[in-house]
């Protein structure tokens, strides 16, 4: 398969009241994304509520956005879990679906070795006949994949690409340039906020949860950066800065990434996508009050709704 680029969106998980997966949104939510121009879609990672999902509702969000996209723009999947058996289990089901390729973490109970690391992707890459992204977000697993285990995974074509949520700039520098002779290699960014640096720097774009609700906004970005325009890049940059702050709206009572992916939510209902701002149990959502500071954010960064 091609080398992918550009801007992925992390998708959001909607949910109806009673907990259940709100395909119809969800449905909306692709069919906006694929409107504004995003050049692909990630399923299932964090800014989905991965590891809340039970197995039946992968099953059915997985047929919704297979069935929307239509093969129109490369979706990759989460399949992330504690073991290799597990992540095999999980990609099996994965890999009978019309997808791009799998996203896979490190096992995040116990802490392992970087041997270890490439041993867990070398066995996934040996069982499923798919491209593996890996994602490294050490806040979450615990271990970090290394610069040095990630240009090893890619010499020896275990993994096909990485998105990076370490925070680690000199060592996401140090991928890139590493990487920089291998074609068939991506490499993402996760940080909303860095993606012209990212860009500027020789990556292949970003893996950014708040595409979600500015996908046309972050493509524009992509292409202003693509094209050399540095001037606008650090406008749409500067003002999707500004829309973060939705995020630090907080649920009352709630952590902070329930807080921010409520707002993702909550900024997707008020432009017409989504019906609600539902987390999964036991993750709290947005009151009122809060989806009010979202609509004052919107309005203030001139974004549209409905």
């Amino acid at each position: 398969m091609s080398r992918i680029s550009g801007i992925i969106t992390p998708l959001v998980t909607p949910f109806n009241d009673d907990g259940t997966l709100d395909c119809k949104s969800l449905e909306r939510l692709v069919n906006f994304q694929l409107e504004n121009g995003i050049h692909g879609l990630f399923l299932f990672g964090s800014s989905g509520e991965c590891m809340a999902l039970t197995e039946s509702q992968r099953l059915e969000a997985l047929k919704v956005v297979t069935s929307a996209t239509s093969g129109k723009i490369p979706v990759i999947v989460g399949v992330m879990d504690n073991s290799v058996a597990r992540v095999i289990e999980r990609a099996e089901r994965v890999a009978k679906f019309n997808v791009h390729g799998l996203v896979v973490t490190v096992p995040f109970y116990h802490r392992n070795s970087q041997p270890e690391v490439i041993d867990h992707f070398a066995a996934i890459h040996e069982a499923v006949d798919l491209p593996l992204y890996a994602y490294d977000v050490p806040g979450l697993v615990k271990t970090k994949i290394e610069p040095k285990t990630v240009m090893t995974m890619a010499e020896e074509k275990i993994i096909r690409g990485l998105k990076d949520s370490s925070g680690d700039l000199s060592g996401f520098r140090q991928i890139i340039v590493g990487t920089k002779g291998n074609k068939e290699f991506s490499v993402f960014t996760g940080s909303e906020l860095l993606v012209d640096t990212a860009i500027l720097m020789g990556a292949s774009g970003a893996v950014a949860g708040l595409a979600n609700v500015a996908p046309r906004e972050y493509v524009e970005l992509y292409d202003m950066c693509k094209s050399g325009n540095w001037e606008r890049a650090v406008e749409i940059q500067d003002r999707l800065i500004r829309l973060f702050e939705i995020v630090y709206v907080g649920a009352k009572g709630g952590g902070f990434s329930a807080g921010a992916l409520s707002a993702f939510k909550a900024a997707l209902v008020y432009r017409g996508v989504l019906k609600n701002c539902k987390m999964a149990a036991p993750m709290r959502s947005l009151d009122q009050e809060g989806m009010e500071r979202v609509s004052q954010i919107l309005k203030d960064v001139q974004l549209a709704a409905v």
